[in-house]
């Protein structure tokens, strides 16, 4: 039988374990703090895959919009407006932001 108790980082406590003839085993403080973080990170890593598991199935698909238009788009009147607010403050002749300029 094994103690599952994790040693404090000082390492005071002691961890021991009972062998089936009745002898006990030690670990050392080293070898307890190394065993507790594998176990907090298989226990953090069961609960995140589970979220995200759970949350995958309880979402509802994300519908496509379709886009109906009649006439053409015009790049003046509804593309540069947006790339003025949006690109245009760091991706300039002056401030070319990734060598990427879109004046």
């Amino acid at each position: 039988m094994v103690n599952l108790t994790c040693a404090s980082l000082s390492g005071q406590s002691e961890r021991r374990g009972a062998l089936r003839d009745g002898r006990y085993w030690m670990l050392e403080a080293g070898d307890r703090i190394a065993n507790c973080q594998r176990m907090s990170l298989a226990v953090a890593a069961w609960f995140i895959t589970n979220f995200l598991v759970v949350t995958s199935l309880c979402a509802d698909p994300l519908e496509i919009a379709t886009v109906e238009r009649d006439d053409a788009i015009d790049f003046e009147q509804e593309i540069l407006p947006f790339l003025r607010q949006n690109c245009l403050a760091c991706h300039n002749r002056t401030n070319a932001e990734a060598d990427l300029i879109l004046e």
